[in-house]
């Protein structure tokens, strides 16, 4: 599922990424993302490589919204947090149900996973 239609622009995902959930919400945490959560989908992108400039450029320009890393995970019960324990440390998530050009990847990943 490298490219799919949101309204009028086009959304390019470069690679797309199986994780553990607790794996997700630490990269999300130190990335300082938001995972947003879907239907039993928990799902987080990254731009490591691209700056916000030239993604916005993109954006208004081609119409096309650039998503360099999509990580997901599976969480069937929507809760607020995502709550990891690593010995003595605790670290609280906030997980938000997805919205916008998230829900559409959300959705795009669901169909691929039934096989639609």
């Amino acid at each position: 599922m490298p490219e799919f239609s949101w309204g009028e622009f086009k959304v390019k995902v470069f690679s797309i990424e199986e994780r553990g959930l607790e794996d997700l919400g630490f990269c999300a945490y130190l990335s300082k993302k938001n995972p947003l959560w879907l239907n039993g989908l928990v799902i987080c992108a990254c731009c490591d490589i691209l700056d916000a400039r030239t993604i916005s450029r993109v954006f208004l320009k081609d119409k096309v919204v650039i998503m360099e890393q999509v990580c997901y995970s599976f969480k069937p019960k929507y809760e607020r947090v995502i709550k990891i324990r690593d010995g003595e440390v605790v670290i609280n998530v906030p997980l938000i149900k997805a919205y916008g050009v998230f829900k559409a990847l959300g959705e795009q990943l669901i169909k691929g996973m039934k096989g639609q």
